[in-house]
């Protein structure tokens, strides 16, 4: 599932599995702190939450990051068939 902001997806989430990965972006629209929204989808009960970037990483080193699974790259981590 893909939600347009977090405010549909708290909306949803009665209806999302817990165990479910979720990645929010760093920096969403509206200058939401991805950081702050994922820490409050983990308090829903979600343990897979991952934080997504196209910075540097090094510009989340010092912060308390700790209920996230990891800070990964905008590249999707799943394979995309290319048509030929």
């Amino acid at each position: 599932m893909i939600f347009a902001d977090s405010e549909a997806f708290f909306d949803a989430v009665s209806s999302i599995p817990r165990i479910t990965k979720i990645y929010v972006d760093a920096r969403l629209g509206k200058d939401v702190d991805g950081a702050i929204v994922s820490r409050q989808i983990y308090e829903q009960g979600f343990t897979n939450v991952f934080l997504t970037t196209g910075l540097p990483k090094q510009i989340f080193f010092g912060r308390d990051l700790s209920w996230l699974s990891g800070l990964v790259g905008k590249e999707p981590p799943w394979v995309v068939p290319v048509a030929s």
